[in-house]
């Protein structure tokens, strides 16, 4: 294969190197050098350790931690209220959680994550009652209050029993476990070993504890300021288990993902008031080319944010070492997906090294150094057109390497002059593109003028680096940043300051008027990768918050299309099970649901169940009787038209249709109005 012939013109064959160029220059470089894989800020263990009464109870040992500072708050969080589904069987539980606990707490668990059995729990919290008033408080209102919450696994199953010396905290089910309770100093302590109580309270220490652990150094390192949150799980037993699921079902994403590098993962929160208020840690054995490589790419001096204009919306910036170590690593994680892919672009680059003299890794790419950064401006109305940066080690290289492509492809290009910086503009007919050079700063768009901003950004020195937002952001994410998104959420969703808007949007409000932005950083430490979401001011609860709602209405888009999915599949099925029916009784229908189900031929009663059900609402909500509609043709050959003859359907519209069943076996989804006048001839059966 040639680089010229019928199969691929020259022009796209360009473009596939120009694709690879941009594709391996957005996603980072790899491993870290040893001087700046971010050393570990030991004050910030040791500081836990002494100032958290409460955190230093948790055992070194402990594969889960869940801390919080502040239990009131914590109980009112949008996110454990989302977990809870807002249920108000739990609400008189939380209340007095509350009420007992008035500072942080944390609960661990040790042993054999997979072998409930093996499970050790140590408990803690600040409280403000002495000890006969809280064994008093879980005996007439803690626990009572859980066992009336309706929680499937748990109902009736918590008891509490005081012998005047410890309360015995007793869970009968999904797996026995016995706490031993005691207080001293307004903390309750407890443990599912007796003699670690005892030890407790005598104030004698016979375990190592996690906040002084390695592990917590790790996923700590570099975190500034107090924590409002930890949880920390140790995936290490995990990983290789999900790993023997996941591969039957996809068998190459389990390679792909890297996840046998992986040992743990925390949250940790350091509330509204901390220099970055979230961060998702992750624990890794190595840093291998692929996955891994592309994230933790080396933390560059470079900020090229500078090229930016100040109304930038939405900024893209990374750190790599050069372009063609990122090749390296996005053939690597091309290559655990498919290695035909990477073996023909291994000779698709010989035979354009043997075309044009350069080699697109070794020379190309390797002229891009140290960072790259893609931005665009715009707002709720609309995006302009983008602007890539890219940091490269020589102007003169690039430009000799552009002469020789240009020459060898006879690529026209027409230039322009911008306060003294040439600009690029290629032919109409391999375009449209624009670049310039700029200290060394490549500077490419689709459109001359935005390339024309970028100068002004640079030469003027008034760019987004300068805004008092950005800057704000910056200041709140760690040091060695290797990938950073900044989004300005103020300029995306405008709002008038007298907004009328439904209170559904208050978050949004709140956001707007306070001029928020928000970024998303990783930053690599040795044998750890944290992303830290911060925000350009005090409203980053509210941030977060409308984070968490976008996230949340996309899930619950997503759990309403795999509804919809199974009602198809539900009605498809009711479908044939008449049929059978009709075959076995001399092609006479059932006449209806409940003779359908007594037949046998939709299986056991819990089958029957699954097929009737409402699946867009879970078993707590289910309404008796049966979801679906059903038509009885009493005389089925007299039906001319069988594919026309509606007999099974949802009993409403929702999402603007729903979905019926015909006496041919077919099923649609059939939309309004004509949805509306086959419902009409269902209910009047």
């Amino acid at each position: 294969m040639t680089w010229c012939d019928d199969s691929l013109s020259c022009r796209t064959r360009l473009s596939l190197i120009a694709a690879v160029i941009l594709c391996t220059g957005l996603v980072g470089s790899p491993a870290l050098p040893e001087s700046q894989t971010g050393s570990t800020q030991d004050g910030a263990a040791s500081d836990s350790s002494r100032d958290h009464k409460i955190l230093g109870v948790a055992p070194a040992d402990a594969w889960f931690v869940a801390y919080t500072a502040n239990t009131e708050r914590t109980s009112k969080s949008p996110i454990l209220e989302r977990m809870t589904g807002g249920r108000r069987d739990l609400t008189g539980f939380v209340r007095t959680v509350t009420e007992t606990f008035d500072g942080p707490a944390i609960l661990a668990i040790s042993g054999t994550p997979d072998n409930p059995t093996s499970w050790q729990l140590t408990f803690a919290a600040r409280t403000m009652l002495d000890q006969n008033q809280l064994f008093q408080r879980f005996s007439e209102d803690m626990v009572p209050a859980w066992n009336r919450s309706g929680t499937s696994a748990a109902t009736g199953a918590v008891q509490f029993v005081d012998d005047g010396r410890h309360g015995y905290l007793t869970l009968a089910r999904p797996v026995p476990l016995s706490l031993t309770l005691v207080t001293r100093d307004g903390i309750v302590f407890g443990s599912t070993t007796a003699h670690v109580t005892e030890d407790w309270q005598r104030g004698v220490e016979t375990y190592s504890i996690f906040a002084n652990s390695d592990e917590f150094k790790r996923l700590s390192a570099g975190w500034s300021g107090p924590l409002g949150t930890f949880i920390y799980l140790d995936l290490r037993t995990l990983i290789p288990k999900a790993a023997i699921s996941l591969n039957q079902v996809l068998p190459k994403l389990y390679e792909t993902l890297q996840l046998d590098v992986i040992e743990s993962i925390a949250l940790v929160s350091g509330g509204p008031t901390a220099p970055c208020p979230l961060r998702v840690a992750v624990g890794v054995c190595a840093i291998k080319p692929g996955v891994w490589h592309l994230l933790a790419s080396t933390p560059s001096e470079a900020r090229l944010a500078r090229a930016f204009p100040p109304d930038t919306t939405l900024l893209l910036e990374g750190s790599m070492k050069h372009g063609s170590n990122i090749a390296d690593d996005v053939k690597a994680l091309i290559a655990a997906i498919d290695q035909e892919i990477t073996d023909e672009y291994d000779q698709e680059c010989v035979e354009f090294a043997r075309e044009t003299g350069l080699d697109p890794q070794s020379e190309i790419l390797a002229n891009f150094v140290q960072a790259w950064a893609f931005g665009v401006g715009g707002d709720s109305d609309g995006f302009d057109d983008p602007l890539l940066a890219v940091q490269i080690e020589s102007a003169a290289t690039f430009k000799t390497h552009l002469q020789t492509l240009r020459a060898i492809y006879q690529l026209q290009t027409s230039s322009i002059n911008h306060r003294g910086v040439t600009i690029e503009r290629a032919a109409r007919e391999a375009g449209p593109f624009s670049y310039a050079v700029v200290d060394n700063l490549l500077l490419a768009s689709s459109d001359h003028e935005i390339v024309m901003q970028g100068i002004d950004a640079i030469l003027d020195r008034k760019s987004l680096d300068h805004t008092k937002a950005f800057n704000a952001v910056r200041r709140r994410t760690g040091p060695q940043t290797s990938k950073f998104v900044y989004i300005n959420l103020a300029e995306l969703f405008p709002l008038p300051p007298d907004s009328e808007d439904d209170a559904d949007i208050a978050d949004l409000e709140a956001i707007a008027k306070a001029g928020t932005a928000i970024g998303l950083a990783v930053v690599p430490h040795e044998r750890m990768i944290a992303l830290e979401l911060a925000s350009s001011d005090d409203t980053a609860e509210e941030a977060m918050a409308l984070l968490w709602r976008s996230v949340d209405a996309s899930l619950d888009r997503a759990r309403y299309l795999s509804a919809r999915s199974i009602s198809m599949a539900n009605v498809k099925g009711l479908l044939t099970a008449c049929h059978v029916y009709a075959a076995n009784h001399k092609k006479r229908w059932p006449p209806s649901l409940d003779t359908l189900v007594q037949s046998g031929v939709l299986g056991d009663e819990a089958g029957a169940m699954t097929l009737l059900s409402n699946p867009y609402q879970g078993a707590a909500k289910q309404r008796e009787g049966y979801y679906y509609l059903y038509r009885h043709i009493a005389d089925p050959a007299s039906v001319k038209n069988p594919a026309a003859e509606v007999v099974i359907s949802e009993p409403e519209i929702h999402d603007g249709g729903a979905f019926f069943g015909f006496m041919d076996g077919h099923a649609e989804w059939i939309t309004s109005p004509r949805a509306d006048i086959l419902l009409s001839t269902m209910r009047s059966r």
